[in-house]
């Protein structure tokens, strides 16, 4: 986007009626933007959030129509030698500390740039190189995916539950602000906020790696439903007729401005939901939510630093999927 200089010096320029969007994927929490600059700007949004003015998500589904067979690879639990995994490049969040209590219990394997934070001897894999056969055909061995947002923001669903899970045939584990049930699959993932504690579900997990029969359940979605697409690297188009819908709206402009943009994109109110859920959770492992919303992370201080420059090294396509 423009500097702030640059987008008022447009603003006191533009063409009466002409119609100015404000396109975001991106969630409230994660975006280094001071909304107010913008404020009497923009008359439409296009974003992941149900009242934007076009709504965008990541993923979307749609029913098996008559006859239509169900698509991807036959799924084979016995083909599953692993239990959980974590593919993640942007480090320092309250996601890391519950994926810390989730090891105290089973064991979770956790790929890209902040796997070096994870102390983990046993791994013989120290890589799942991005985008490749092999990476897919490791990620495969597993029966659990944890896809936890970066940000627990309404609506905010992306690729870490629509991509890489759906695509292998793995189980999503989903941490994430949104309501899950108004968005994803029926029956296709595990919300972790469902648990009175992280050990309840580390249980619940073990539990289905040696029950193939209730494991299998979380695929039977298959047969009714299909990915109707998702946002994949770079293809903004492909998943999701957008364009189509803005064209249509263009037809007929009502005049709409957005006098605070900052109201439909405020990170305090649209994010950090659930998080009370997941500190009681860990309460009950012994971590403390009081002290942990005064901000004495240590841990997770040293992994912001250094997770800042992981993510400053990653491609905007690598963050789509290790992000």
């Amino acid at each position: 986007m423009p500097s702030t200089f640059e987008m008022n010096s447009l603003h006191r320029r533009r063409p009466k009626g002409q119609v100015w969007v404000y396109f975001d994927l991106e969630n409230p929490a994660n975006i280094e933007l001071d909304t107010y600059d913008f404020d009497g700007m923009f008359n439409w949004t296009i974003t992941y959030e149900k009242n934007a003015d076009i709504y965008l998500p990541y993923g979307s589904y749609t029913a098996l129509k008559p006859g239509e067979e169900p698509l991807g690879e036959q799924i084979n639990p016995s083909n599953k030698d692993r239990l959980a995994v974590w593919t993640v490049g942007n480090c320092g969040s309250l996601r890391d500390l519950y994926v810390q209590q989730l090891r105290n219990h089973i064991r979770v394997d956790v790929f890209g740039g902040c796997a070096k934070y994870f102390y983990q001897p046993h791994l013989v894999e120290k890589r799942c190189p991005k985008f490749t056969a092999k990476c897919d055909n490791l990620l495969k061995r597993y029966k659990f995916f944890l896809s936890f947002e970066n940000g627990n923001c309404v609506d905010y669903v992306t690729e870490k539950y629509w991509g890489t899970p759906l695509d292998l045939g793995i189980v999503p584990l989903v941490l994430g602000g949104a309501d899950y049930k108004k968005i994803a699959i029926p029956g296709s993932y595990i919300n972790v906020l469902d648990f009175p504690s992280v050990k309840a579900l580390a249980d619940y997990l073990l539990y289905l790696d040696k029950n193939d029969t209730a494991y299998m359940e979380y695929f039977s979605w298959r047969k009714t439903y299909k990915v109707d697409g998702y946002l994949k690297t770079g293809s903004f188009n492909e998943h999701r007729p957008w364009t189509c819908e803005l064209c249509a709206k263009a037809q007929d402009p009502q005049h709409k401005v957005y006098e605070s943009l900052n109201n439909f994109r405020d990170s305090t109110t649209h994010c950090g939901i659930h998080e009370e859920k997941v500190f009681e959770m860990m309460d009950s492992e012994g971590v403390n939510s009081e002290t942990e919303q005064e901000g004495h992370w240590p841990w997770v201080e040293e992994t912001l630093k250094e997770g800042e420059e992981v993510e400053d090294e990653e491609t905007e396509s690598e963050k789509l999927k290790f992000s």
